[in-house]
């Protein structure tokens, strides 16, 4: 590569990005906390339902929050919050199937594998929202500067 065409590239990738000031800096374990103190009284119940109900409470928050905290980072472009949403609900449904099929319908636990199963894999979806969300918060607070 000729020497010109070299420091182009090194410039261009290593430019920074655009920094927004305006958006405050986000503190992902406060939020995240915040989600799962949501729900924690039903997980932490041992009454089947009351798990469940808590579990889906905390996933709601942790999807409210990613979609607050990523519109930003969408603004004037072309992938709208019906988009972003979209795409959530089919990462947390296909997730959610195949864990369902790995904890509580796999062959080993036939004819059936209790209850516990179906919880666990309930609660693998707000550990993965909980990962989305920290992404989308790092990403932001990557860009206040």
């Amino acid at each position: 590569m000729k020497p010109t065409l070299a420091v182009i590239a090194l410039l261009t990738f290593s430019a920074p990005a655009t920094a927004f000031a305006e958006w405050e800096n986000l503190d992902a374990d406060e939020i995240v906390e915040a989600c799962w103190t949501s729900g924690q009284e039903d997980i932490d119940s041992g009454v089947t339902a009351r798990m469940q109900r808590g579990i889906a409470v905390t996933a709601q928050c942790l999807r409210t929050r990613i979609l607050e905290n990523a519109a930003p980072l969408f603004a004037a472009t072309g992938y709208t919050a019906k988009q972003q949403l979209a795409d959530l609900d089919r990462i947390t449904q296909s997730a959610g199937s195949f864990y369902a099929h790995l904890y509580a319908q796999n062959r080993a636990c036939a004819p059936a594998c209790g209850t516990l199963p179906r919880i666990q894999a309930g609660a693998e979806i707000p550990d993965l929202l909980e990962r989305v969300l920290r992404n989308v918060v790092e990403t932001r607070n990557q860009y206040r500067m």
